[in-house]
């Protein structure tokens, strides 16, 4: 409320909280009816909910997309593909790849009567050259307004891949992420509780000084944080954190409703960075009008801008958290911090001692880098070492490892990202003794969603264990 006097506004909440809503004169109350005098009480039967088809699905999206969300953003023309949990439907792609037929009973419509190989969990795909929004309506308990929402958000996902230099999140940057650790979670929280005061404020004035203070506290916990990890954040800020945005503005949600009052878990980073991201966003539509016109020739990151933006007001309201939230946000996080170590260890643990084979690929010299994963499935354990629940691809000059379909601990050194290469990959829970063969100095392993060929390899064994090592 720009130039809105504190007294004001004051004044004008309490008004508005204190008359009720007016109720159409012609609307009866759906809970009673008058009968001889006496109100009676009737069942009102639940509204059927609306059926998640793709094309239910597609015209909710549209219909809250076609709003100014972002500059050149072109929701209409993204082409959308959707899992049901049984068929993938294709629609908008500008050269539908031959195995979709098309729909009998859908005419923009393509379908395969399969999930896609290229569907995992990822919102966007690359799909014969061109990106597509993914959305996957076999989610238990999604709302057709949420598998919209969804949709907004990996539309603008393509979006990003064809507008402005791509600021893809280095996921490999996990492996070195203090996840478990207590004072760097107490940091993300503090900083979290300060946006979430910036994000309710009525004033404007309040509103800069709380965002303010929440930067200040991103100041001084980056002081300990590796570059990988700073870089990692606001990478994961701009590219979740704008189509977190996108999606606020297109379902129009309020700032306020997007922090959970309790924070975020220690591990849900992607989660976190959505958020925070989508809240400096709002705010800079608040304190710079003109920001997404020129975010495409920036090279600030989200909350870099939005200080810049705020800095140099001489007379300033200062806000600061209160002792008593202090005190509840550290218990807290210490809490979470120990919950969360001992629930990695024990899930750990369990990994390592799973029944059946085990097989496990040592590197000597040249390290395995990484060509595919899952980025939204992966579980930082220790440090450096991560948890693949579903698909893995590693690869040196010596040969490649492809795991598709199960679980798989990757370590590399401490202080080491995915990205400069892994040193032992630990695969637990064969039911049988993998296959091997051995052809002209080259090892080849074959299991249940297990491949791997490499050169120069010295294969040992053990009491049901299986060393590959090159």
């Amino acid at each position: 409320m720009p130039g809105m006097s504190r007294t004001a506004a004051i004044v004008g909440l309490w008004l508005t909280a204190s008359v009720p809503l007016a109720q159409d004169p012609d609307e009866a109350p759906p809970e009673a009816v008058v009968d001889g005098g006496a109100a009676t009480e009737v069942e009102v039967a639940e509204p059927e909910a609306p059926a998640l088809t793709p094309v239910a699905i597609l015209a909710e999206f549209d219909a809250r997309a076609a709003r100014r969300i972002w500059p050149a953003y072109r929701a209409a023309e993204v082409p959308v593909a959707v899992f049901d949990g049984e068929k993938t439907w294709l629609t908008r792609h500008p050269e539908p790849p031959e195995e979709f037929a098309a729909a009998a009973d859908a005419p923009d419509w393509r379908v395969l009567e399969a999930r896609h190989e290229l569907l995992h969990s990822d919102d966007v795909i690359e799909l014969d050259g061109h990106w597509t929004a993914v959305v996957h309506a076999d989610e238990e308990g999604a709302t057709l307004e949420e598998l919209a929402g969804a949709l907004v958000r990996a539309a603008f996902h393509v979006h990003q891949h064809g507008e402005r230099t791509l600021v893809v999140p280095d996921h490999s940057a996990l492996c070195d992420y203090p996840t478990e650790d207590a004072d760097a979670l107490i940091g993300r929280r503090l900083e979290l509780a300060a946006l979430r005061h910036a994000a309710d404020s009525k004033l404007d004035d309040d509103a800069a000084a709380w965002a303010r203070r929440a930067i200040g506290i991103r100041e001084k916990r980056y002081e300990s944080l590796s570059k990988q990890g700073l870089a990692y954040e606001r990478e994961l800020e701009e590219y979740e954190g704008l189509a977190r945005y996108a999606e606020a503005r297109a379902m129009r949600h309020s700032p306020r409703t997007l922090i959970p009052e309790q924070g975020f878990a220690p591990g849900e980073l992607r989660e976190r960075a959505a958020v925070t991201g989508a809240v400096f966003a709002i705010l800079l539509d608040r304190f710079d009008r003109g920001w997404k016109d020129a975010w495409k020739d920036s090279r600030l990151s989200l909350e870099e801008r939005l200080a810049e933006r705020l800095e140099g007001s001489p007379n300033a309201v200062v806000q600061a958290l209160t002792p008593g939230e202090r005190v509840a946000v550290i218990d807290a996080a210490v809490l979470d911090a120990a919950h969360h170590r001992v629930a990695i260890e024990e899930e750990r643990d369990q990994y390592l001692a799973k029944p059946g084979w085990t097989l496990r690929i040592q590197v000597r010299t040249e390290k395995l880098l990484p060509e595919s994963f899952d980025p939204l499935s992966v579980k930082r354990m220790r440090l450096g070492e991560v948890l693949h629940p579903r698909r893995l691809v590693l690869a040196n000059e010596l040969g490649r490892l492809e795991i598709d379909g199960r679980r798989a601990l990757t370590q590399t050194s401490a202080r080491r990202t995915l990205a400069d290469g892994v040193e032992r990959v630990i695969l637990t829970g064969f039911r049988k003794r993998p296959e091997t063969r051995e052809e002209d100095g080259t090892i080849t392993i074959e299991a249940p969603g297990v491949s791997a060929t490499f050169q120069k390899a010295e294969l040992r064994e053990g009491e049901d264990l299986l060393v590959l090592e090159f």
